[in-house]
Formats: structure tokens, C-alpha cells, sequence
């Protein structure tokens, strides 16, 4: 230490004042100030042949021959501030060791055996404190648990709204997740480390109550995990659509593995179109938000191929069985060659003034249908958008359609109907439930958002919605 900061540590005892004369690590900044010697210390070597985290060292080599030359050099560059090395806590020639509390090998990163065992040792918490002590053994190990957060629910939340010991309460159900738990330490996948510029792939899945996601990268065709990352929904996230979960797991993987992101091609291999959406994030301020902050990383998207490997077992599916239909996209069949495609224009509009709506249907003669309606109750403008959308269904059954393609003004009642949003409100879901009726009603239909700017009969149905009422109202 320097000579003027010595007083500065200064402790009595029975025998008298001392001091340190050596940086002793019960000072608040002496492991950052160490860190910094040993950056400095090995600033050209970090990276290729030494780890190092404080006073932790691993010299990594691949040949023997090498693994002398990086002692050596290590050594120097030791000598070189004046550090010495216990040599009882020191190992030369190891195939295999621990550092920061993980087993690193030539393969990747094992979990240590002894975290495993105390918690496959641990009895069923009984209180407040029992559990706490298992949430943090299970803390240590979450990077390699896969959706930890998803399977650890059932035990971790029975410390929610546990101020007094008296009111901790080990469920049925804790106990079978504690259990189901245990059995998937048993055996816990071998991670890796991606090398410079190589690029990685993401899988994404989704829960009711969790999110989680897996790093990987693809080598000869074996796909190896690099992080599992997973987290618990508050309360007002539980209650977002799928596809809005699907985006807080790729976010939050993102601000977890920043170093990860920033320095890789990331591949987020998923069979719904998150690219899409993040690019037309208008009918949702947090995903605007959210697009903002992932359009920081290279990220592209590509439909998912089959699964690799048993370690991806619970990305088979990306969200819960009972939740998929509400994801997927109608699937449109072939029309039939006999019977032409009917198509379908509508837009709605509601202010102040009032609300209307206009359609137009165009039959295969290319014989045109165009009607405004005057809507007489308070309605929104999705509203309004929706009324548009099933008078035009309910007219194109009339007229005998039976292959359909609808263009919509509204981006909201197209991803509502693909099934890409959730239908949030009473109102909205009858909305949805009516359309998907009609729907089926059809041989084939495709439901398509048209951008009103560039399509001229979107174009001259907004000005008939927005005027429909007024015209409507004199008469």
C-alpha cells in the first residue's frame, strides 16, 4: 500500500495500534483494485492462453509442448510485479479443474458434482430460511438448467407474501416440482464456449408464467448449448399475448448475454414472425421499445428445423400445446380451380362525429360491390375496422363466395385473425370469435393488412368509412 493510505487501515488490539503495510482484502475496494493489477499484469494474454478473475488463474493450453511455454511465460509476467504463487494451492498438467465453482475440461463447462449433490441431499424445506438456501443453490447452477425459472416456479413462489415465518406453506405441489427438479440434476448438459465472430443460434419458448431461451452454437452439425437463460413474469406480463412473450424472452436474453450478442451473428430459429412484427410495431408502444433496443444486435430470423440433440428437449415446443393454435397462422388451402377467388376490401373510421364503415367486394368477372355503412352506437375505431371486416364476410357468403382473400386496413384485426395478437377485452374477443366463424364458412380465405398509402382502393374506402356517416346522416 502506499505509504500515505497505511494509517488509513489502522485497527487497534490489546497490544496496540498496527496498520497494514500490504493490501489486505477486507477493504471495499480491494478486489476491483486487484482485478486491475491483473489486467494490466496480463493485458496481452487474457483471452489466448490465461483466464483470470481476481486471483484465480488458468493457464489453458492445447499441447503440451505449449502448456510449458504459457507457464513460463506466465510466470515472467508474475515476476515481473513482484507476485508470488502458493504453490500448495497450485496444479500443473490437468486435463480437467475447477475454477469460479465450475469443472472446465477441453470439451466445455461441467457443473460441479458437489453443488449437485447438496442439493439432491437437501430434505423438503420446512421454512423460510430452508428454502431461501435452496433458491440460492439453484441460483448457482440456473445456467445450465434448462427453463429453470419455468420448473422452479412451483417451490420458489411459496415465498411470495412470506413475512412471518408462520406463514410458509410447502404445497403439494412444490413437492413434485422439488422433485422433478432433482431428477433433471442427474444429468446436466456439458456447455461450451463459441469462438470469435462465430455465429450462434437461439431458441426461444414461452409459458404461462415463464420465459426462457437457450444460446447455442452449431458445429458439424451437433448443436452444443452455450447459456440457458430464463426468467419468472411479474404479474401484468403474464397477462401478454404469446407473441409479446416470445420478444421478452429474445430482450431478455439479449441484456443477459450482451457479450454475446454484440460480439456474434445471432439466429433466433422460430416458426412465428417475430421479425415481422418488431417491424411494424405500431399497434403496440412496448414493442416499439422493445425493437428499438434489439435493432442495437444483428440478429436475423429463420424458420425452425427440426430439434438437435436431447439437450433442446424442452424448445421442442416453443409455447405450451393449449396455446399453439392461438399462434399459428390460418393455413390457407388450395382454392379450387373451378371456383375463382373472391376479393375483399374494407376499412372503418370513427371520430367525434360518428362512425362508419365502407367495403367493397369484387367478384372473378371483376364485377364490383361497394357499400358505406353508418354505424349508430359508440364504437372505437378497431371497432369500427372490425364492423367493416364481418359486413364484408357476411356479404361475401350472400353473394356465394367460397374462396376469399381479404384485404384489411386494420393491422391489429389481421394479426388477431392469423392469430399472431391475442384478443385483449371482451369487446375485441366477440369481434374475433364472430370473424373466425364467417371464416369457416369458406373453402379457402387469407386475411391480408394492406397499407392504405399504397393501395388505391384501401385508399378510397377510408374516404368513404370517414364520410359514410355524414352522407348517411342527412338521409
Amino acid at each position: 500500500m502506499k505509504l500515505e493510505d497505511e494509517d488509513k487501515t489502522a485497527f487497534r488490539t490489546d497490544l496496540g495500534i498496527f496498520c497494514y503495510t500490504k493490501m489486505p482484502f477486507g477493504l471495499k475496494n480491494a478486489g476491483a483494485t486487484y482485478q486491475r493489477l491483473m489486467d494490466k499484469t496480463f493485458a496481452g494474454d487474457i483471452g489466448k492462453h490465461i483466464e483470470v478473475y481476481i486471483d484465480d488463474l488458468v493457464v489453458k493450453s492445447p499441447e503440451e509442448d505449449q502448456m510449458l511455454k504459457d507457464i513460463e511465460k506466465t510466470f515472467n509476467s508474475l515476476r515481473g510485479v513482484n507476485m508470488k504463487l502458493n504453490p500448495a494451492k497450485c496444479s500443473f498438467g490437468m486435463e480437467e479443474g475447477k475454477f469460479l465453482g465450475f469443472i472446465v475440461t477441453n470439451g466445455g463447462f461441467k457443473v460441479n458434482p458437489e453443488k449437485v449433490q447438496a442439493i439432491e441431499r437437501m430434505p423438503s424445506p420446512r421454512n423460510i430460511k430452508e428454502m431461501q438456501r435452496l433458491a440460492g443453490r439453484l441460483a448457482a447452477l440456473n445456467r445450465f438448467l434448462s427453463n429453470h425459472a419455468a420448473k422452479s416456479y412451483p417451490f420458489i413462489s411459496t415465498l411470495r407474501n412470506c413475512v412471518k415465518k408462520q406463514e410458509f406453506r410447502w404445497t403439494p405441489e412444490a413437492e413434485t416440482a422439488f422433485q422433478q427438479m432433482k431428477a433433471c440434476l442427474i444429468e446436466l448438459p456439458t456447455l461450451t464456449a463459441p469462438f470469435e465472430k462465430e455465429p450462434l443460434v437461439l431458441y426461444l419458448s414461452s409459458s404461462d408464467r415463464a420465459v426462457g431461451s437457450v444460446l447455442l452454437v452449431d458445429r458439424n452439425g451437433i448443436q452444443t448449448p452455450i447459456y440457458y437463460v430464463s426468467r419468472v413474469l411479474t404479474d401484468p406480463e403474464t397477462r401478454y399475448s404469446t407473441m409479446e412473450k416470445l420478444v421478452l424472452a429474445l430482450l431478455h436474453a439479449s441484456r443477459r448475454l450482451r457479450r454475446y450478442f454484440t460480439g456474434h451473428v445471432i439466429t433466433v430459429l422460430t416458426n412465428f414472425h417475430i421479425g415481422t412484427i418488431l417491424q411494424k410495431p405500431e399497434t403496440s408502444g412496448r414493442l416499439a421499445k422493445w425493437a428499438i433496443e434489439l435493432g442495437g444486435h444483428n440478429i436475423l430470423y429463420r424458420p425452425r428445423p427440426a430439434i438437435k440433440g436431447q439437450v433442446l428437449a424442452d424448445f421442442i415446443t416453443e409455447v405450451p400445446a393449449d396455446k399453439i393454435k392461438e399462434c399459428e397462422l390460418i393455413e390457407t388451402p388450395k382454392a379450387d380451380s373451378t371456383e375463382e377467388t373472391w376479393m375483399l376490401y374494407t376499412d372503418g373510421a370513427s371520430n367525434e362525429d360518428g362512425a362508419g364503415a365502407g367495403l367493397r367486394l369484387v367478384s372473378p368477372e371483376k364485377h364490383e360491390f361497394t357499400y358505406a355503412i353508418k354505424l349508430d352506437f359508440k364504437n372505437t375505431n378497431n371497432e369500427a375496422e372490425y364492423e367493416a371486416f364481418l359486413a364484408g364476410l357476411r356479404l361475401a357468403i350472400k353473394m356465394g363466395a367460397k374462396n376469399l382473400r381479404a384485404h384489411v386496413d386494420s393491422l391489429l384485426i389481421a394479426s388477431q385473425v392469423n392469430g399472431i395478437y391475442d384478443a385483449k377485452g371482451e369487446v375485441m374477443a366477440l369481434y374475433l370469435e364472430q370473424a373466425k366463424e364467417l371464416l369457416q364458412q369458406f373453402k379457402s380465405h387469407k386475411v391480408i393488412h394492406i397499407n392504405r398509402s399504397e393501395n388505391k382502393p384501401a385508399d378510397a374506402l377510408s374516404k368513404l368509412a370517414s364520410t359514410s356517416f355524414q352522407h348517411l346522416a342527412k338521409d
